[in-house]
C-alpha cells in the first residue's frame, strides 16, 4: 500500500495542505464505466493512518450493499478542511441510512456537475430508498453541500438541519453553512417535510444560493415550505428557482422567521393547476429584494416583514410593481 502523508495530488486530486486544503476522499459507483479506472489510477493510495483515497459505492434501488459516500464522510475531521468528491456514475447512489455531517468545515460536492447557473446536472444524483429518513443532515457549521442531484423518500426532506440545542456535541451549531447548485426532487405524493428543513435555529448565518427545487411526483403538498427556517437569522437565500408543477401545492415557497434574512433574486412558479399560496414569508426585519414570482397577485407574501422597508423591487405574476397588495411589490 502507498501512503501519502500530505496529500494526492501526483494522482490528480485536489493538493493538500499548501492552502489550507484537507484530505480528499473520493467516491465512485462501482457500476461505473469509470470505476476501474479510478481504481487504476489511485491503485491503493492511501494516506498515513491507512484511510484510502477511494471508496467505491454498490447499490440498487432495492439494497445497498456498499455505503462509499458514509464510508468516506466518516473519514473526515473536524477543522482540517476535507473534501469529499462525489464522482460522476450512469447510474445513481443509492443509500438507505441517513448520511450525516457533523463535523465542522467539510465539503460533500460534485464538481463536474456544477456547470450551470442555477441547479446542476444529473452527473451524481443520490436517492434515499431507506424508510423514514431523509438525505442528508446537516449538525455543525461551515460545511458546504454543492453539485447533487438530491431525490427523497416520501414525507421526508432532502436535507435537515437540526436546531442547535439537538445537536449533543458540545460547542457546535448548524450555522455557517453553504448549500449551493443543487438539484432538489421530491418524490412525495402526500404532506411532507419541506425539501430543505431547518429546525429553530439551524442555518443561521448561512448562504442557500442558487439551488433548483422541483417535484417529480403528482399532487405534492408541502404544508411548512419548500424551505423552511423557522428560527435561522441572518441568512442569505439568493438566486433559488422554486418551480411546483404537477398538481402540487406549497403553503410557502421560503419561509424564514427569524431576523436580518436576506431573501433576494428568488425565482418562484405555479405551474398548470400548483399553487404556492406563499411565496415568501419573512421575520420582520428580513430584506425580500427582487424575486419574481410566477404566481397569483395574492400569493407574493403574508406580510411578514415591514411594508415599504423590507421589501423592493419585487413581482408577483398579474401586478407588475404597480405597489400590490400592501406596497410588498414596491419598485
Amino acid at each position: 500500500m502507498t501512503t501519502f502523508a500530505d496529500g494526492v495530488y501526483q494522482y490528480g486530486g485536489i493538493p493538500v495542505g499548501g492552502l489550507g486544503i484537507g484530505r480528499v476522499y473520493i467516491v465512485a459507483d462501482t457500476t461505473s464505466s469509470a470505476y476501474q479506472y479510478l481504481q487504476r489510477q489511485y491503485n491503493g493510495a492511501a494516506y498515513d493512518d491507512a484511510a484510502p483515497v477511494l471508496y467505491g459505492h454498490t447499490s440498487t434501488s432495492t439494497v445497498v450493499t456498499l455505503n462509499g459516500l458514509k464510508a468516506a464522510l466518516a473519514k473526515t475531521v473536524t477543522d482540517r478542511n476535507d473534501y469529499v468528491i462525489v464522482m460522476p456514475s450512469s447510474g445513481t447512489y443509492y443509500i438507505d441510512e441517513l448520511l450525516t455531517l457533523n463535523k465542522k468545515a467539510v465539503h460533500l460536492i460534485c464538481p463536474a456537475s456544477m456547470i450551470c447557473d442555477v441547479g446542476c446536472t444529473n452527473a451524481a444524483r443520490i436517492q434515499q430508498i431507506g424508510s423514514s429518513l431523509s438525505i442528508i443532515s446537516v449538525e455543525n457549521g461551515g460545511i458546504e453541500i454543492a453539485g447533487l442531484y438530491l431525490k427523497n423518500m416520501p414525507n421526508f426532506a432532502h436535507i435537515q438541519v437540526p436546531t442547535t440545542a439537538s445537536i449533543v456535541t458540545p460547542g457546535t451549531s448548524a450555522w455557517g453553512n453553504c448549500i449551493h447548485h443543487n438539484f432538489f426532487v421530491s418524490k412525495s405524493t402526500t404532506t411532507t417535510l419541506p425539501m430543505l428543513h431547518g429546525d429553530g435555529d439551524g442555518m443561521s448565518y448561512s448562504r442557500i444560493e442558487k439551488n433548483w427545487f422541483t417535484e417529480q411526483t403528482s399532487s405534492g403538498a408541502w404544508t411548512t415550505g419548500v424551505i423552511e427556517l423557522p428560527g435561522a437569522a441572518n441568512c442569505e437565500i439568493v438566486g433559488n428557482h422554486i418551480i411546483i408543477g404537477d398538481s402540487g401545492n406549497a403553503t410557502y415557497g421560503i419561509y424564514c422567521g427569524g431576523a436580518k434574512n436576506v431573501v433576494a433574486k428568488n425565482l418562484f412558479s405555479e405551474c398548470g393547476s400548483s399553487t404556492i399560496a406563499c411565496c415568501i414569508a419573512a421575520g420582520a426585519t428580513s430584506a425580500v429584494i427582487g424575486n419574481r414570482c410566477a404566481v397569483a397577485a395574492t400569493h407574493f407574501s403574508d406580510a411578514g416583514g415591514t411594508a415599504s422597508v423590507s421589501y423592493v423591487d419585487n413581482q408577483d405574476g398579474v401586478t407588475e410593481g404597480t405597489g400590490g397588495v400592501t406596497a410588498q411589490l414596491a419598485t
